[in-house]
């Protein structure tokens, strides 16, 4: 029983870790969704700018 009950504490033990490993990949995983969607909130701003400026062109030719 003492072999079990080490076995027991050993899965115990891994079964922690995987949880606190999965923990900390959800949250990266989260991180670098929000970088992609604020990337992507530049990148539309950067077009709507190149969009203003190419009407300002216009308007000087």
């Amino acid at each position: 029983t003492q072999q079990i009950s080490e076995i027991i504490d050993h899965i115990n033990q891994v079964h922690e870790q995987i949880v606190a490993e999965f923990g900390q990949n959800l949250a990266s995983s989260q991180v670098v969704v929000q970088q992609a969607s604020s990337l992507k909130d530049g990148f539309i701003e950067f077009a709507n700018g190149l969009r203003k400026m190419k009407a300002n062109m216009i308007q000087l030719v």
